[in-house]
């Protein structure tokens, strides 16, 4: 049992998680910068060598624990493969950021990358750990990263986004080219919301340090820190949905109406 540890961790996070972030980001990227989408045989070849470092990593480590033997070569092979992975996801995302039509990057984008820099981190932190056999000992460290910097981290930036999107097409676009209506940047502060984003991050990487260096305390302050980062992201959602930041001539033209909070309108 405690064997298969690293191996649920890594179909989990690794298989099901990541490369369905992968997947969807490519979609949101290109969109969000208006960039051209990814070339198909470049992101099957990606998400195909992830595929391939899960199924090592699972299949082979079953049979690893039920030889009792092994399952450290099998580890190492599978991190080779996802450190390929990795490489070659961040060719696919440096070729849409070079291809992007928007060349000054909104917020969702810039704090995009730092989810990347977590996924790097993780990635670097994974290879350590299985070329040092330590994997097992450290695997709390290297899933809080996964999950809170990278996983956590792509989706706060890209909801920041997407809930602007929708709620502008939810109020405006009824009433698009019969009056004046704002920006879709219009419905948010960036210069505000990206301090909660920088607490949220930093809070993440200063976490996963303590954990690496055996400070409980030290962790829930951290912890702590994410939490305020992450209030603060959720308040300017709500802000968002509330249209608190759009211009008071502009906020609801006739014929358009205030959207719910919590759900759309029909």
């Amino acid at each position: 049992m405690a064997s298969g540890v690293p191996l649920h961790a890594i179909a989990g996070l690794g298989g099901w998680l990541t490369l369905t972030a992968m997947g969807v980001s490519y979609r949101l990227l290109s969109m969000f910068m208006l960039s051209p989408d990814v070339d198909d045989r470049n992101s099957n070849m990606t998400l195909a060598a992830g595929a391939l470092a899960v199924a090592v990593a699972v299949v082979g480590g079953v049979f690893a624990i039920w030889l009792s033997s092994g399952l450290h070569v099998v580890l190492s092979i599978a991190a080779g493969l996802g450190l390929a992975t990795i490489a070659l996801y961040g060719r696919d995302v440096i070729g849409i950021f070079g291809g992007r039509k928007r060349r000054q990057l909104e917020l969702n984008t810039k704090m995009a990358v730092l989810s990347f820099a977590s996924l790097a981190g993780a990635a670097l932190l994974g290879i350590v750990f299985v070329l040092t056999g330590a994997f097992a000992a450290y695997l709390g460290a290297f899933a809080f990263l996964a999950i809170f910097g990278w996983l956590s981290g792509l989706v706060l930036a890209k909801l920041y986004k997407i809930v602007a999107f929708l709620t502008w097409l939810e109020t405006y676009g009824p009433v698009m080219g019969r009056t004046p209506t704002p920006r879709v940047q219009d419905l948010v502060s960036e210069a505000r919301a990206s301090k909660w984003f920088a607490i949220y991050h930093v809070g993440v990487w200063l976490g996963t340090l303590m954990l690496l260096a055996g400070q409980p305390s030290a962790f829930r302050a951290a912890v702590a820190m994410m939490m305020i980062g992450l209030v603060g992201i959720v308040r300017e959602v709500i802000r968002t949905r509330r249209l608190a930041d759009v211009e008071s001539p502009l906020r609801l033209p006739d014929g358009a109406c205030a959207p719910h909070l919590l759900c759309a309108r029909n």
